[in-house]
């Protein structure tokens, strides 16, 4: 009788026992009084543009902290103010333990959220609309004896620039309209380096997964005029691709391969008779009296980008083939956003 009375409480018991969670095993670890504090430098870039971070214009991070691959820190954000940088709720290390974190800026960037320790080094399905800089450091086995994260950033993404010139050996005048790049991936997964980040270094992070080949406008206007001088013609802020391997243009088509599409129109530079197009051209439009112009980006020396690179193309304008094709493009590309000094523009 006595068994038949204890073994319900014994299940009941069972019944209300919580279940070991990912959280709980978190919560479990002995704390010390120490806390989670931060600090962060991004390298210096021409402040082209307000898109490109850097240690001047960088106002927030998110961080994943991971220890005994438990997420200690979730997709935790941290803010400056003051020069002081800040999250709430305080996190305090715990005793005797490392804690590794993997931290990605600007805090507002899309992607798929980590849902496991495993996942925290990684920006999963990292969408790019091209205006949006994206950073990434990594601090390991920090801990109550080196409490500060002190996070050396890195950019993850390729500076992809654009500049036009008429065509000097043609005697042209060339008027440019539209500007898009076509056939390259706007999705994929950043894998951050199982490295701390330092200046001296050479941590970088993997990206895969590749997907979402989209058209993509860089700029739209009544009509530029091309002179002896490259000018970048960028009025919609997209400065930014994810690395990849760039597709070849078979047999000249341009659905196929990494191009740059423009809407151009040429005429005659001494008496301003029009030259290209006529109404067989690629993309004509008998309104405008334009036409497209495609220029692959693939060449031998340069078929593909690498992150934190910046790779800045010269186009030629002058009469294409009879496929719309033009091969008189130059590429210039600097290892680091860095050297791309104001004077280069």
């Amino acid at each position: 009788m006595k068994l038949q009375n204890i073994l319900p409480a014994v299940l009941f018991a069972a019944v209300l026992a919580p279940s070991c969670t990912n959280d709980d095993d978190v919560q479990r670890l002995t704390k010390t009084d120490i806390p989670v504090t931060f600090s962060a430098y991004a390298p210096k870039a021409p402040l082209t543009s307000r898109a490109i971070l850097t240690s001047s214009n960088l106002t927030d991070f998110i961080t994943y902290g991971v220890v005994d691959n438990e997420l200690l820190m979730n997709e935790v954000k941290v803010s400056t103010k003051r020069s002081k940088w800040t999250y709430s709720p305080l996190q305090y290390y715990p005793r005797e333990k490392n804690v590794n974190f993997y931290s990605f800026a600007p805090a507002g960037i899309t992607y798929d959220k980590a849902t496991n320790a495993s996942d925290a080094s990684t920006v999963n399905n990292f969408k790019n609309d091209g205006t949006v800089d994206l950073l990434y450091g990594v601090n390991l086995d920090r801990n109550e004896g080196n409490s500060n994260v002190n996070v050396y950033f890195r950019h993850a993404l390729s500076q992809i620039r654009f500049r036009f010139l008429r065509n000097a050996e043609q005697n042209v005048n060339a008027t440019v309209y539209t500007v898009d790049l076509l056939g390259t991936n706007t999705t994929a997964t950043f894998a951050a380096p199982q490295e701390t980040t330092t200046a001296t270094n050479k941590a970088y992070g993997v990206w895969s997964g590749h997907k979402d080949i989209k058209d993509v406008n860089i700029y739209h206007d009544a009509g530029f005029a091309t002179t002896d001088f490259a000018r970048e013609l960028n009025n919609t802020g997209i400065l930014f691709g994810i690395p990849q391997d760039l597709a070849m243009v078979i047999d000249e088509n341009p659905a196929e391969g990494a191009i740059i599409r423009i809407r151009a129109r040429i005429t005659n530079k001494f008496n301003g008779k029009l030259l290209w197009p006529d109404e067989s051209a690629p993309g004509y439009d008998k309104a405008t009296g334009t036409a497209y112009i495609y220029y692959p980006l693939w060449s031998k020396d340069h078929t593909k980008w690498v992150s934190g690179c910046v790779y800045r193309y010269t186009f030629n304008v002058g009469i294409p083939d009879a496929a719309g094709f033009c091969n008189d493009v130059t590429v210039a590309e600097y290892p680091d956003f860095s050297d791309l000094t104001m004077g280069d523009e």
